[in-house]
């Protein structure tokens, strides 16, 4: 029986069991003030981070880390002589403590169980040592910031997501996050710049931007005179550009990427440039494309990415761009210090 309660009547019954520990079942010692974690737990507010949540709640027994690194576990566990809780943080990268878990018991099984107990490692007098995560049971994480509303436009082969701070620190206006996925097209363009113009956006006490309207953008991309419009667009609103975690900005899309006044790129997350092209389809009807767009078309490339970045910068990445001929291929950089060690990033 591996319970995190266990009755133990006296001291002396605790000195008698000492040689007979074997039985894989924990003891646990330690007098706490039973209670605290669960009253800090529901004060907790959701979206906090983990650092937040230490700050209140001091530091963790354990915590664990799933292998993309998008979600963790902070478990805190108080235990007595006859009684014993156990309190877990769930928390998402992107969104903060999203899930609260408390338990009197360990799950002896990670069947269907999120947290449980391994009966099978060593014996340890402690509440938390033998505690595993099963993360294909955690609680699903949610879709949106706690906190913000949330606008989703479908249009054709293009989704824009808006997301807005229901409060902020702003001296007016307010935080404002656009999710672009999907085709970089006439759609994109027009309705990116439609909601520019009717945010509120996060201003300080003497009117200026104190916190830039965030473009976070995923796409295979599309046709490069879009991939122009949209990047002078959040040039001209100077947005802050970014490609989140797992998404890709690639073709027209990249194109538009370097627009932001200020651009990031995640850990994981990936830009590709490749050459324009024609495409068309050749004499068995299979897709064939033709890089030779004409000497107008490439110096309209190259005075973009110059007049997005710097002289050295563009020409180095029109460069680059150049090597590719290809319509699914190009040159990938993935990660934020790539990115900037190219100039493709302005910063981490």
């Amino acid at each position: 029986m591996n319970k995190i309660s266990v009755a133990i009547t006296t001291i002396i019954l605790t000195f008698s069991l000492a040689g007979c520990v074997a039985t894989g079942k924990a003891v646990y010692v330690q007098v706490a003030e039973m209670g605290e974690d669960a009253e800090i737990a529901k004060s907790m507010e959701f979206g906090a981070t983990s650092e937040m949540i230490i700050e209140k709640a001091g530091k963790p027994d354990r915590i664990f880390i799933s292998d993309d690194g998008k979600n963790r576990v902070l478990l805190y566990c108080e235990y007595g002589f006859t009684t014993g809780t156990v309190t877990v943080y769930w928390i998402d990268k992107a969104f903060g403590y999203y899930h609260l878990q408390e338990l009197r018991d360990y799950p002896e099984s990670p069947i269907g169980n999120a947290i449980w107990e391994d009966g099978d490692a060593p014996v340890i007098f402690d509440c938390h040592t033998r505690a595993r995560v099963n993360w294909a049971n955690a609680p699903e994480s949610p879709s949106k910031p706690f906190g913000w509303d949330e606008t989703v436009f479908d249009i054709d082969l293009l989704r824009i997501t808006h997301l807005r701070a229901k409060e902020s620190e702003c001296a007016s206006g307010t935080l404002n996050l656009i999710k672009l996925d999907g085709q970089i097209g006439p759609d994109s363009s027009f309705a990116v710049e439609q909601l520019l113009q009717r945010l509120d956006p996060c201003l300080d006490e003497l009117g200026a931007t104190e916190t830039a309207v965030e473009v976070q953008m995923n796409s295979g991309g599309g046709f490069l005179e879009h991939g122009f419009i949209l990047g002078r667009t959040l040039k001209h609103w100077s947005v802050k550009a970014v490609i989140a975690d797992g998404a890709v900005c690639a073709s027209s899309c990249a194109v538009a990427f370097l627009g932001g006044a200020t651009r990031a790129v995640s850990e994981k997350g990936q830009i590709l440039f490749h050459a324009p092209y024609f495409s068309g389809k050749n004499e068995y009807g299979e897709r064939d494309i033709d890089c030779d767009v004409g000497e107008e078309s490439l110096n309209e490339l190259k005075d973009y990415y110059i007049s997005m970045t710097d002289t050295e910068t563009g020409e180095r990445l029109f460069e680059r761009t150049m090597w590719y001929c290809s319509a699914e291929d190009g040159w990938v950089v993935t990660g934020g210090a790539a990115a900037e060690l190219y100039g493709i990033a302005t910063e981490r």
